[in-house]
């Protein structure tokens, strides 16, 4: 009977403690869900790939242009999620904040069952800190997802790394198995648990032999599956996106440099977020055991690849993911009641003292910095907040209220059957299935993504959205299917693209053509056409990129005045890269008054730090009707990182500059 008494003691106890650590479990979830609704929206991004699932819904295939097969999206899992989704709940904005919402609630449950309650209610609370893991609950991208799988396969490496346990057959298939979906989620994220991957194969391999091989080729099947998918449906392996940012022609310095910005950016508005991962990294480092040195290394792995690769426009965006890996490692690891409360405390104080502490934000949040000062690092849930956050629904206006659902909305509607535009989410879902978008930045078209991107790229700078320029022709070729393209060498080109885009899945020409587009000597377009074109850019004087020491910035006139107060430079920039070629500069403006000595100044041309060709400006040289106040002639023998002209005026010469003129290109030799 005592025996008894007490088995009902201990079942009354953990009866208890189960009911506690779910009450624990429910407040924590309830707290993240008005986090979540305040912090709630969605991005113009989003929609691109909801237009393609807008057109899978109804029969339009995995496309964006219905017209064309392009995979204008880089989370294929994401998207697939969507369609069955958007049929049940029959609104895609609706649909992708509850598919998010979903997602984010199954990763704390899973993460709860492999840390428990009081380590759980530690990770929310470095989560719930990090404006880059909030700002990406929602947006309608594909973190959500993203984190569940990652909270899938280190609840168990952790886990598993710690107990030193044998691997099986089954636990090798598992772990490639989540692999295989992050990478068809989104490929670059795979780099994160790479390392760890390769340990747990390796480790594997002892046990097994060679049956690891057949575990890792079942695990493995997602992405064999997608990436055979892609190649026969779209023509290409890998996402329109990809040829859209990487084979930009872009210098590598200038994409490592801008990452460099990206994560001061994240520093700067978000220390809790790089600062964990910096935790994490030393804490794995220091343990001295080979599986946390693994997560450590994919940590970094990615840290790295996002700086070298430029960073993106989204503020913290690509640091949101290794930031709740690392997260879940420190909540794993902290034991004991004196480490849980140092944390805790010192996690409060940051909720309460950190400005953007996402906690805070409610649905009256604006943006946080400007992103033109901050080269071109947005923060992308300020911009897109009061036209999409849920507390600020409005019975009488349709979410998203954003100025290109509408004028998308005015574009089908009217009698053009397509446009080209620079923001094509909300503009091109509005726009139906029967007009078409010629997307600039090329994130859907696959003719302009394999060009190299516009001169003009350099004096307006926003990673991830590269304009190209739109070749002769080819808006009309779009139109009818019809190639229209004048340039010879994109006219060849855009015949076999038009075939492997538009043309029969099966038939052998395509077959041949996607072949010659992959390996063949056609897929090399991009340098063939980026030695021959030339350049033709006019940029505003109040252009950031153009400097001024003696000038006054009028943005209201878009012009850039001096008061011939004293001599100096009026303007120096825009240091960019150029091609080999010979040019022709110019600066365009008006003299007000011109010193007394006919001689006014003089301009320079800088090239990767040395000084190439200067010229004496004589105003009487520029008396004519071309509004010319200076110009200069240079060559550039070779590729150029850094090319820098300069406009020097004496005291005395009051003008008004108002553009800066580049033309030229490549010389037949």
């Amino acid at each position: 009977m005592q025996w008894l008494g007490m088995t009902g003691a201990l079942r009354r106890r953990d009866l208890a403690l189960w009911s506690e650590s779910h009450l624990v479990l429910a407040a924590l979830l309830t707290v993240f869900t008005y986090v979540f609704v305040a912090s709630s929206w969605v991005s113009d991004d989003a929609y691109i790939s909801f237009r393609v699932v807008d057109n899978v819904v109804h029969g339009y295939g995995l496309t964006y242009n219905t017209v064309e097969r392009v995979q204008a999206y880089t989370h294929p899992l994401w998207l697939l999620l969507h369609i069955p989704a958007y049929v049940l709940i029959g609104n895609v904005f609706y649909a992708t904040l509850a598919l998010s919402y979903v997602a984010l609630v199954a990763t704390f449950i899973v993460s709860a069952r492999a840390l428990g309650t009081r380590r759980l209610a530690l990770l929310m609370l470095m989560v719930l800190g990090s404006k880059a893991f909030v700002d990406y609950t929602s947006s309608g991208l594909e973190n959500p997802l993203t984190y569940l799988l990652f909270a899938l396969f280190y609840s168990r490496f952790l886990a598993e790394s710690s107990e030193r346990a044998t691997l099986s057959f089954r636990d090798i298939v598992w772990y490639v198995l989540i692999a295989s979906l992050v990478f068809v989620n989104r490929i670059d994220s795979v780099l994160i648990l790479f390392p760890a991957l390769v340990w747990i194969v390796v480790s594997g391999a002892r046990s097994l032999g060679w049956r690891v091989l057949q575990a890792c080729a079942i695990g493995g099947l997602p992405v064999v599956l997608w990436e055979l998918f892609a190649l026969v449906y779209y023509g290409f392996a890998l996402p329109n996106t990809y040829y859209a940012k990487v084979a930009t022609g872009i210098p590598e310095s200038w994409l490592f440099t801008q990452g460099l910005a990206y994560a001061l950016n994240s520093l700067a508005y978000d220390p809790l977020t790089l600062g964990v991962i910096a935790l994490a990294v030393i804490l794995a480092i220091v343990s001295r055991r080979m599986p946390l040195g693994m997560l450590a290394v994919g940590l970094v792995l990615s840290l790295t690849y996002t700086v070298w690769v430029g960073g993106d426009h989204m503020g913290g965006r690509f640091f949101s993911a290794p930031f709740f890996v690392a997260a879940f490692l420190l909540a794993w690891s902290i034991h004991g009641q004196m480490a849980t409360r140092i944390i805790v405390v010192s996690l409060a104080a940051y909720h309460i003292a950190a400005p953007l502490a996402p906690i805070k934000a409610g649905p009256g949040y604006q943006q946080a910095w400007s992103w033109r000062d901050t080269n071109g690092i947005q923060d992308e849930r300020g911009y897109y907040h009061r036209a999409t956050n849920l507390l600020l629904y409005n019975p009488l206006r349709e979410r998203p209220d954003h100025e290109w659902f509408r004028q998308g909305l005015s574009f089908a509607r009217g009698g053009e059957r397509v446009t080209v535009q620079g923001s094509i989410g909300f503009f091109g879902y509005q726009a139906g299935p029967d007009r078409f978008v010629v997307d600039q930045n090329a994130l859907s078209d696959a003719l302009l993504a394999r060009l190299p991107v516009s001169d003009r790229v350099y004096f307006n700078f926003y990673v991830g959205h590269y304009e190209r320029d739109i070749p002769e022709g080819y808006v009309e070729s779009f139109a009818d299917g019809q190639n229209r393209l004048v340039d010879p060498v994109l006219h060849d080109f855009y015949d076999r693209l038009l075939n492997v885009t538009r043309g029969p899945i099966w038939s052998w020409s395509r077959m041949v053509d996607i072949w010659q587009l992959n390996v063949g000597g056609a897929g090399r377009l991009h340098s063939v056409f980026n030695r021959r074109r030339s350049m033709h850019v006019s940029i505003p004087a109040t252009n950031d990129r153009l400097r001024t020491d003696t000038g006054v910035r009028d943005y209201s006139r878009v012009e850039l005045r001096t008061d011939a107060q004293r001599a100096g430079y009026l303007q120096y920039g825009p240091n960019v890269p150029m091609r080999p070629g010979r040019y022709h500069a110019r600066w365009v403006g008006s003299y007000e008054s011109t010193p007394p000595m006919n001689e006014v100044g003089f301009v320079e041309v800088w090239i990767d730090g040395h000084q190439m060709r200067d010229a004496v400006i004589q105003a009487a040289g520029y008396a004519g009707t071309e509004r010319k106040l200076a110009a200069i002639d240079f060559e550039i023998t070779r590729a150029a990182d850094d090319v820098e002209l300069r406009l020097y005026l004496h005291a005395g010469a009051k003008v008004v500059l108002q553009t800066l003129e580049i033309e030229g290109g490549p010389v037949e030799r």
